[in-house]
């Protein structure tokens, strides 16, 4: 009998769409400007041609037809050659002694030059692997290969070497027989293995007497690390019929990803169960939702996602097949029986039809159900000769959410033949809860946490200047059964020195740690984060950075309301579970953690500037304006020089100099204006401005008056008095000029205008 499957659609050859091997690329250089002899005329000119010539870069690689990837798509098949877990129809059952086992292949050229690619068959996978894993004896040469291009013409191999041409691929059908002697349960397989004897670095792009492997490519004619030696094998298997009864889980018909790996496994995903029928689970809603379901050999692993709900229990059904492989119909009866261990479920009782309680490690009763096909309670299940009968088995436990220690429980469901007693056969049903930590780095020695590095309920308060980054020792930690991912996001609302406020975002970063979405608070997208793969009782350390605004405000250091200048922003920090996330598992799903009890603290930072002024010739503007003239005024006290002023900085007004080159004549009335402006990023009080006025300058007027900025739409903030006072003693004949004190938020700036006259 032969056995075969239909190939999926032909991959792609040369899918980074190279260029071909021996092309020739001629490329010339322009170049344009304005002729400055003519500004009416525009020259061009070309450059001289430089030419490449394309080498070769081989690559090609052998997949299933079926479209499965390579290795057999999954981790286990990787590491052990030869394996059950490889997927249908690669993975085939029922096969019988004498059967003609084929599959098909497509070998493709990847690379931008023809190949000459040898196919041999690896029989054994890794050996050592699957040294007691049942596999019989297949010789290599009792495969054999067949080829044909994409037109379906056979294509003739020449020792086994077959030539691939360019942009191309060849169909392969491996063939072998089974031994006539194969013993029930054995497992047979065969995978193609292909390489490229180099034939020089012009030709075939691989050096002589060097070999290029599948996924591999070169690089100056010398092949690239070859993957480990069972990584690229696409092994057709099979297992050889084996009649027996067994008391297994159902057959899952797909493949399912368990929570915190990438490696799909066989199994099913189990939906909330209903909530009418003798079989109804507690309350509408408080079930976990949606969960996945994994099946590995005669047990079931149930992942079953977070819920917001803690006050009721929680409900996960698996579904269970009888086979009845002996010629009598058989009554099979259903009982749960003790498990051992960590996750034990003990001391079950029948309280009605189908239904047990039993206890768990923790003192709390779990409740199994054996449900038929319309939800209602069953002892056992008839099941006809040779044929097959599903039930399901709803376990019924309390809030594993609640609880600060999770642990597994395992069910273990005995199926007894009631033609007879003696003859019985165990099947594992194990549940899996989930938990997490989300707060501070700490040290927490107390159980369950022993392992584990957060405490939530502790605080941190980080100080910063602004324009400087401050760090957050974070961690999430997995307090469950089960490895799981974290999403994590974080914001935090900056007072900047305007009074306006911004949200900054949390940057994440740590073993584990990328980028992999945003998310948008108060108008501002920014970037989301996910740990991956926090395995159960350990912790993901991760470093919170938030860079502060340069314009940011000064805070007090505390959260405080009235606390000054300003309070200390809160961070507001989140993970959530990835397998439990509510957008994916349904209304009432979710493990959503928050940290919000962590402050930023910003620095006082800046400084005050002042300068001196004086009125040139001309009209004085009135009120002077300082703005981006000739002159800047920098430090305390100021040094004139040139040049447009910065933020931190003074410009002199129209019509003032900071160079005080101007003469006057007596009695000739000019001006002064002294500038102050406050560059902190907090306000600053009891300011005040004066002046002395010298010997021999008369003082007639003065005018002081606080501005909103420095730029020409400033507005009035308020007008302090001006007093004056004589000079005694050594300081007879001069004034002072002084503003009364005020208070100077950010930005802001003072003049001090004074009329003179030189006396």
């Amino acid at each position: 009998m032969a056995t075969g499957v239909a190939a999926a659609a032909a991959p792609t050859p040369n899918p980074n769409n190279y260029t071909a091997s021996g092309v020739t690329i001629e490329n010339v250089a322009t170049s344009s400007f304005t002729d400055p002899a003519n500004s009416a005329q525009t020259i061009t000119g070309t450059s001289n041609t430089v030419r490449t010539t394309v080498l070769p870069l081989p690559g090609f690689d052998i997949v299933y037809g079926s479209g499965a990837a390579d290795g057999g798509g999954t981790d286990s098949n990787k590491a052990n050659g030869i394996n059950s877990a490889i997927a249908a129809p690669d993975y085939r059952t029922d096969i019988k002694p004498g059967d003609t086992v084929t599959n098909t292949y497509y070998l493709v050229n990847n690379g931008n030059t023809p190949l000459n690619v040898q196919i041999a068959a690896n029989t054994t996978g890794n050996t050592a692997a699957n040294a007691t894993s049942g596999i019989g004896s297949l010789s290599p040469s009792a495969v054999t290969y067949t080829y044909a291009d994409s037109a379906g013409t056979a294509v003739t191999a020449n020792n086994g070497t077959v030539t691939l041409p360019v942009n191309a691929y060849i169909t392969v059908t491996q063939s072998f027989v089974v031994p006539a002697g194969a013993a029930p349960g054995t497992l047979y397989g065969a995978s193609p293995v292909g390489t490229v004897v180099g034939t020089g670095t012009t030709a075939n792009g691989v050096t002589t007497g060097q070999t290029l492997g599948e996924g591999q490519t070169v690089s100056s004619g010398t092949p690239s690390a070859a993957p480990a030696a069972t990584t690229d094998l696409q092994f057709t298997v099979v297992k050889i019929y084996d009649p027996v009864l067994a008391n297994s889980p159902t057959a899952p018909g797909g493949n399912v990803t368990p929570p915190g790996t990438t490696t799909p496994t066989p199994g099913y995903t189990a939906t909330t169960p209903p909530t009418t029928g003798n079989g109804a689970p507690p309350t509408s809603g408080t079930a976990p939702g949606t969960t996945l379901i994994t099946v590995s050999g005669d047990q079931q692993f149930a992942y079953p996602p977070a819920d917001t709900e803690t006050a009721n229990p929680d409900v996960v059904r698996f579904k269970n097949t009888v086979t009845n492989g002996g010629t009598l119909t058989d009554t099979i009866s259903l009982l749960p029986v003790n498990s051992t261990g960590a996750g034990a479920v003990t001391g079950f009782t029948k309280t009605s039809t189908g239904t047990y309680t039993g206890t768990n490690a923790d003192g709390k009763t779990v409740t199994v159900q054996f449900l038929d096909a319309n939800n209602n309670p069953i002892d056992s299940v008839t099941v006809g000769a040779k044929a097959s009968a599903d039930y399901t088995t709803q376990v019924t436990y309390p809030d594993s959410n609640s609880l600060p220690n999770q642990h597994v429980l395992d069910l273990i469901i005995k199926a007894t033949s009631g033609n007879n007693p003696n003859v019985s056969d165990l099947t594992t049903d194990t549940i899996q809860p989930t938990q997490a930590q989300f707060g501070d780095t700490s040290s927490l020695t107390s159980p369950p946490t022993n392992t584990l590095a957060v405490n939530p309920n502790t605080a941190q308060s980080q100080t910063g200047t602004p324009g400087s980054n401050v760090s957050y020792a974070m961690s999430v930690a997995n307090t469950g059964t089960y490895t799981d991912s974290y999403t994590l996001s974080g914001y935090v609302t900056v007072t900047l020195k305007d009074n306006s406020t911004r949200t900054v975002p949390v940057v994440y970063s740590g073993t584990n740690v990328t980028q992999t979405g945003t998310t948008t608070v108060n108008g501002v997208t920014f970037n989301t984060y996910t740990v991956s793969n926090v395995a159960p009782n350990t912790s993901a350390p991760l470093t919170a950075t938030v860079t502060i605004p340069a314009d940011a405000a000064a805070t007090g250091t505390s959260a405080a309301a009235g606390t000054l200048p300003l309070p200390a922003p809160t961070l507001q920090q989140t993970a959530s579970s990835v397998y439990s996330d509510k957008t994916t598992k349904g209304p009432g799903s979710g493990l959503s953690l928050t940290d919000t009890n962590n402050l930023l603290v910003v620095s006082v930072a800046g400084g005050v500037v002042t300068g001196k002024f004086t009125q040139t010739t001309g009209a004085a503007e009135n009120p002077p304006t300082p703005a981006a003239n000739t002159q800047k005024v920098t430090g305390n006290p100021g040094v004139p020089s040139s040049g447009a002023p910065s933020a931190t900085e003074i410009g002199n007004p129209a019509g003032y100099d900071a160079l005080a080159t101007q003469g006057y004549l007596p009695q000739q009335a000019y001006k002064y204006d002294i500038i102050a402006k406050n560059n902190y990023n907090t306000g600053i009080s009891n300011f005040r401005l004066s002046d002395k006025l010298q010997r021999g300058l008369q003082y007639v007027s003065a005018t002081c008056t606080v501005y909103s900025s420095d730029q020409a739409n400033k507005t009035v903030v308020t007008s302090p008095t001006v007093a004056t006072a004589a000079g005694t003693g050594a300081d007879a004949g001069t004034t002072t000029v002084t503003c009364a004190a005020t208070t100077l938020q950010p930005g802001q700036i003072e003049i001090l205008e004074i009329t003179v006259k030189v006396q």
